[in-house]
């Protein structure tokens, strides 16, 4: 009946239309008045209605209503990359708001929404445990099909050989409180122990940071370091100075003497050169005034550093993005029973670093230059550097 009042109106308000003109009434250039105005309502209203309402008042004309693809509505939809181990909701940010979950594996992803012409949509993600959601292309206006809204995550536990990842967002304790524990997210589980670095809830560019003066935190029974390569990736920045240098992390097969085969990060007293090195040996990183912290530098920094042992060695650093070294050396090998790691220091040295550290993932190969600039872009734009805005992990 209502159907029936509404098509009553129309047939009064639009009783000098032309039924041939009609034919076009779905196309926007047509020419009357009253094809204009019945495009509209066709186009913009229930759909359905409007049909059935032009098909009551003229049937032998309007029979059907093709999609115009330049009017709409319009789909929203992306690629899914890097998502194996987490489920993902999806929201569109759109009015009314659309949310979809995404289940690991997936590939692509699609709101059911059909929206409108100049529909505005800015789509956000959930956080996934363990890694980091980025969008491409993620908010906007809607004037087509959009299929290049795409999800990029990164989870570093499926890059393979990550033997330990220590990350600060992971804690949930109150702000300037001691760190006694700090557990490792790979999959060997080497927690560190110790009391005294104070935890923060901002510092890293806003983000949370363990901040060692002089304390530290330290394992005896790690697994899976040591071997004949390494990929380091941490988010750290300097808090102060010490007469000597400072040593950032410590990795051996004990925590004395000088053991061969063990990896120390340390940053020189005066003008902060950065090396990395066999305690009361050869250096893999040998500080050069190309690679400095310098003692007045607080600001973070995302610190790559890569060491293959071979014929010859290779060794490879880079800060905030801007390679440091890319070189060849002698070498020597990393002790394969290395059990021992500790942050801010080690046993016998009594060198104590002065830095805060927010994050740490160290793997037990040469990463590739392309897993590189995935966990790279992770850490920096999830630390919010500003050259992570750009990187596609």
């Amino acid at each position: 009946m209502r159907h029936f009042l509404i098509a009553i109106l129309f047939g009064f308000l639009f009783q000098s239309c032309n039924p041939p003109e009609l034919k076009n009434s779905c196309d926007p250039f047509a020419f009357s008045i009253q094809d204009k105005l019945i495009s509209e309502i066709l186009i913009q209203s229930n759909t359905s209605i409007s049909i059935e309402i032009l098909q009551f008042l003229f049937p032998k004309q309007i029979i059907n209503c093709p999609t115009d693809p330049n009017r709409g509505p319009f789909t929203l939809s992306g690629a899914v990359i890097g998502l194996d181990n987490a489920s993902l909701t999806v929201q569109s940010g759109t009015t009314p708001n659309e949310t979809i979950t995404i289940q690991p594996g997936q590939k692509s992803y699609q709101f059911q929404t059909r929206f409108p012409r100049n529909t505005n949509y800015q789509i956000t993600v959930s956080s996934i445990p363990q890694g980091e959601c980025f969008l491409e292309n993620g908010q906007g206006s809607i004037g087509r099909n959009i299929t290049d809204a795409n999800i990029r995550c990164v989870e570093p536990r499926s890059v393979p050989n990550l033997a330990s990842w220590y990350r600060i967002d992971s804690f949930s304790q109150a702000d300037s409180t001691a760190v006694s524990n700090w557990s490792d997210e790979s999959t060997n589980g080497n927690t560190l122990t110790g009391f005294g670095p104070l935890y923060h809830t901002s510092g890293m560019n806003g983000k949370p940071e363990v901040r060692m003066l002089g304390d530290s935190v330290s394992t005896s029974s790690a697994v899976g370091l040591g071997g004949s390569e390494l990929t380091i990736f941490i988010v750290m920045r300097r808090l102060g100075f010490y007469a000597t240098e400072q040593y950032v992390f410590f990795m051996g097969n004990d925590p004395g003497g000088c053991p061969a085969g063990s990896v120390v990060m340390s940053l020189q007293g005066g003008d902060g050169q950065v090396g990395l090195q066999t305690p009361c040996s050869g250096y893999y990183l040998a500080p050069s005034t190309g690679f400095v912290i310098s003692e007045s530098d607080f600001t973070p920094k995302l610190i790559v550093l890569r060491y293959g042992f071979g014929a010859p060695s290779s060794i490879y650093a880079r800060e905030n993005g801007q390679v440091k070294v890319n070189t060849t050396l002698l070498g020597a090998a990393l002790n394969g029973s290395n059990s021992y790691f500790q942050f801010g220091d080690y046993g016998a040295a009594t060198r104590p670093a002065q830095v805060a550290v927010s994050e740490y993932l160290y793997f037990n190969r040469v990463l590739s230059e392309a897993e590189l600039l995935r966990i790279e872009c992770y850490l920096a734009k999830k630390y919010s550097f500003s050259y992570g805005q750009s990187c596609q992990p």
